[in-house]
């Protein structure tokens, strides 16, 4: 990727800029650096009926789902029973301190 290029987290690319071509780091990026904390209204109950009959369900799982405005969505199954479906849709690594080894392979 290209720093600035808005593919990297800036955090990370805070981190890269300076560095010269072969250098390798550790780079440790906060939750506020990369995608932020958890967002406990990014968790919701959905009713299972809203869930095809014969989808099997199981916690962990990970389902594309649609926004209103039509966009696709990963929520992750955190629980379920007969009646319905506690889904997360926060980034799978909102709220973790991510740890990163990077090495600069090419400055131009």
């Amino acid at each position: 990727c290209v720093l600035g290029d808005g593919t990297l987290r800036e955090g990370m690319e805070m981190a890269l800029y300076g560095m010269k071509a072969g250098e390798e780091d550790r780079v440790t990026l906060t939750p506020e650096q990369g995608w932020g904390p958890r967002d406990p209204a990014l968790v919701h109950t959905l009713p299972r009926s809203r869930f095809p009959d014969d989808m099997k369900l199981e916690p962990g799982q990970i389902i594309a789902f649609e926004s209103s405005e039509g966009e696709e969505m990963a929520g992750a199954i955190l629980a379920l029973d007969d009646e319905q479906v506690e889904v997360d849709f926060n980034h799978p690594l909102a709220g973790r301190n991510v740890v990163f080894w990077v090495k600069v392979l090419e400055v131009e």
